[in-house]
């Protein structure tokens, strides 16, 4: 815990952890971008301990959700719930997944964003990502995604 009083633990395939990302990632992304349950346990299939949650007074207020690719680290989901940005709640994630992923070997992390979420590319910048490249028609809208990495 640190002085927001914001615990980060692992996300657990559990009904109360998921229906409480899947809450923040509808209040946070459209229909078409936003993880499903069944997305959450897929990628919780994938690398467990990289599908982080953030924590206060025992309800989730955000979460990121990533897997390694040989590696690099594919960061997948970063959302948190509209009342807690910008108190810091996605730094504390990502400085935890960035510590997590260094004792695997992990000298990169890669993310796609939305060209238009200028908000997101703020943060993400902030945070030290680069751009990387363009992905056209990234989305399921046919909106291109900005391919942001940075190495760790």
């Amino acid at each position: 815990m640190n002085d927001m009083g914001v615990t980060i633990r692992p996300l657990q395939d559990e009904e109360s952890d998921l229906r409480q990302v899947v809450e923040i990632e509808n209040l946070s992304f459209s229909k078409d971008d936003a993880y499903t349950r069944e997305d959450f346990r897929r990628w919780l299939g994938y690398n467990p301990e990289f599908c982080l949650v953030a924590e206060i007074d025992g309800r989730i207020v955000g979460d990121m959700i990533c897997r390694i690719l040989r590696y690099k680290l594919d960061l997948a989901s970063c959302a948190i719930h509209p009342k807690y940005r910008r108190y810091g709640v996605g730094s504390l994630l990502l400085r935890e997944m960035e510590t997590l992923a260094a004792k695997f070997g992990v000298r990169k992390i890669e993310l796609q964003v939305r060209k238009t979420n200028s908000s997101g590319l703020a943060f993400w910048q902030k945070m030290g990502f680069e751009e990387s490249g363009v992905l056209p028609g990234f989305y399921p809208d046919g909106e291109d995604g900005l391919q942001m990495s940075k190495k760790i």
